[in-house]
């Protein structure tokens, strides 16, 4: 299987676990059991999917299983047929966009973070040790020069 593919199964399952607690969850299921159930059940899939749903909402601690179960799944459709890549990928694109609203955090899907982003820190510059080092290096400026 090519990385990319084996990139996407990984994602997806992780964004697919993550969905089961939001409002588009129905959507998500629905169109992700008929791409799942092609040559099976679209309806047992669904069944697998809210059996999972369940033990996610029911023990938290259960998402990084349910995350290994459903990427394997993943693994074997993108496995079987390469192409439905492309429809996985638009179903999480789309998803995301709606399953986020601005104060809940993001989720990245094929390398594009969905939400909002806040970056913060703070820098400390402490100059320990001789008088020397108290100057940064760098270019010598007179009081008649211009920065």
């Amino acid at each position: 299987m090519e990385p990319e593919l084996s990139e996407l199964a990984q994602r997806g399952a992780a964004m697919v676990v993550a969905l089961m607690a939001t409002d588009t969850w129905q959507q998500v299921r629905g169109r992700l059991a008929a791409l799942l159930g092609r040559h099976r059940s679209a309806e047992s899939v669904a069944e697998e999917l809210d059996e999972t749903r369940a033990e996610v909402v029911a023990d938290p601690a259960m998402m990084s299983q349910a995350v290994v179960e459903w990427t394997a799944r993943l693994r074997r459709l993108l496995w079987n047929r390469p192409e439905a890549a492309a429809e996985l990928l638009a179903l999480f694109e789309e998803s995301a966009a709606q399953a986020l609203p601005a104060h809940q955090p993001g989720i990245i899907v094929n390398g594009t973070f969905h939400g909002s982003v806040v970056q913060t820190g703070s820098v400390h510059v402490s100059n320990v040790g001789s008088e020397d080092r108290a100057t940064p290096p760098g270019p010598d400026f007179g009081e008649d020069d211009e920065w």
